[in-house]
């Protein structure tokens, strides 16, 4: 179920903030979209949380 993180109240968006609590991540799919800091960050996270490379999927942009 989608959940919306607001940064001014919540802070940076993180893996974990993202899972939703979800301890069991088997067989979930993450796809990214952001700057390169942030999708860098976020793709760890997952990782660290178990999710294998094969499974992160992401798009990088800047801002102009």
């Amino acid at each position: 179920m989608p959940h919306l993180v607001l940064t001014d109240r919540d802070g940076f968006l993180t893996a974990e903030t993202a899972a939703g609590g979800r301890a069991n991540l088997d067989g979930v799919w993450v796809y990214l979209c952001g700057p390169p800091p942030m999708t860098a960050s976020l793709v760890a996270g997952f990782r660290e949380l178990g999710v294998p490379s094969s499974r992160l999927r992401w798009e990088q942009f800047a801002a102009r």
